[in-house]
């Protein structure tokens, strides 16, 4: 693979796309790395694609702000894996948002992504007979949520987000006991790499081989990369 990485950021250690698909992985992992992108994109769509074992919808007293979500049930076992998917600023109206978790402030959305992942377990718990694992993913906007519900306190889960802005400045008080819980994986096309985004992102940066940041394409091609390239 060639050096598709920016000039303006330094460094980069080139990874076999299985490796990180790996890397990724644990006993409760039950799904792929285009599968995650899939159902960060299912949340723009008004209905929901059946990626699951259960498909649970955002109710409309929590789609508010301009933020939506899905959740989506594995068995693995007799645990529950739950992976609930963001979406966030999707119109010029949601700009407030964006311009708040830029300041390195929760943005308002933040609150009804929390208390949807709260309805979405409470949901799922009711038919768990082991233990429930909890995921977050999203694009764009959506993964800034998917993170900062990842490295809540209460609810501590995982992340894997794609083409996002990062939220180093918000999350930097973190404990160092609850990040360890809370691996955060970010994948981005190679169009959205830049110094600024390796100081914005908080966890693990990746970016892909293909330069298409386009929704559709960036997804369908995921399966194909031959490589990952690891911002170091």
């Amino acid at each position: 693979m060639g050096n598709i990485l920016s000039s303006s950021v330094k460094g980069g250690e080139s990874i076999a796309y299985k490796d990180v698909d790996h890397a990724i992985r644990d006993a409760h992992f039950v799904t792929t790395l285009e599968d995650y992108a899939a159902m960060a994109a299912d949340t723009y769509s008004d209905k929901a694609k059946k990626l699951a074992l259960r498909v649970i919808d955002c109710p409309p007293k929590l789609a508010k702000e301009g933020y939506f979500g899905r959740a989506y049930a594995f068995l693995a076992g007799k645990d529950m894996i739950l992976v609930i998917a963001h979406r966030g600023a999707d119109g010029v109206s949601d700009l407030d948002d964006l311009t708040q978790a830029r300041m390195g402030k929760y943005p308002d959305q933040y609150a009804y992504a929390y208390k949807f992942t709260t309805y979405a377990m409470k949901l799922v718990q009711k038919s768990t007979k082991g233990k429930l694992h909890l995921e977050h993913t999203g694009y764009g906007f959506g993964s800034v949520l998917a993170e900062l519900c990842a490295l809540n306190p209460k609810y501590p889960g995982r992340a894997i987000s794609f083409n996002g802005y990062g939220v180093k400045k918000i999350a930097a008080k973190t404990p160092k006991t609850l990040v360890e819980k809370c691996p955060i994986f970010s994948f981005h096309s190679p169009a959205g790499i830049s110094d600024e985004l390796k100081e914005r992102t908080f966890g693990q940066l990746f970016y892909f081989s293909q330069k298409d940041s386009e929704m559709e394409t960036f997804i369908s091609s995921i399966k194909k990369q031959p490589k990952l390239v690891k911002v170091v």
